[in-house]
């Protein structure tokens, strides 16, 4: 019996838990059950239609389960989404903070992608000015980060 369910099932724990119910079922039905030689194929008929069952029913939770990992993936995805834009609004909030000229020589830096030299000849400051500014800069945005 149980290599018959395993044929259906392909899996030898599950086709032994099938076998067993099926027995457990006609156990429970002894008495209207005929000793004939119709069990033989009573019994494999009921293996194979509880072999289908199970079979109908891992699908079903598979459909399901894999509905749930979506549902969670895509609520992932908007948590790290949100989390994201939080941080990138606490960075900003952080740029803003800064002492006027900081700001500037940080944002020509950071965002606008100019080298020191260039923020320095623009500004007329000098390039140790410049770095002064960012480390300033740097420093002080982390500390807002951290609090």
């Amino acid at each position: 019996m149980c290599n018959f369910a395993n044929s259906i099932l392909q899996d030898e724990d599950l086709s032994k838990d099938v076998v067993q119910d099926v027995f457990f079922q006609c156990w429970k039905k002894r008495k209207r059950l005929e000793a004939n030689s119709k069990i033989k194929s009573y019994l494999f008929t009921a293996v194979r239609n509880k072999a289908l069952e199970k079979i109908r029913r891992n699908k079903m939770l598979s459909k399901h389960e894999s509905s749930v990992l979506q549902h969670e993936l895509m609520q992932r995805n908007i948590e790290d989404e949100s989390e994201k834009y939080v941080r990138l609004e606490q960075i900003h909030s952080a740029i803003q903070s800064l002492p006027e000229k900081c700001r500037q020589v940080f944002l020509m830096s950071k965002i606008n992608g100019l080298s020191y030299a260039e923020i320095a000849e623009y500004l007329g400051i000098s390039v140790k000015t410049v770095e002064n500014q960012i480390v300033r800069g740097l420093k002080l945005i982390r500390e807002k980060l951290i609090k």
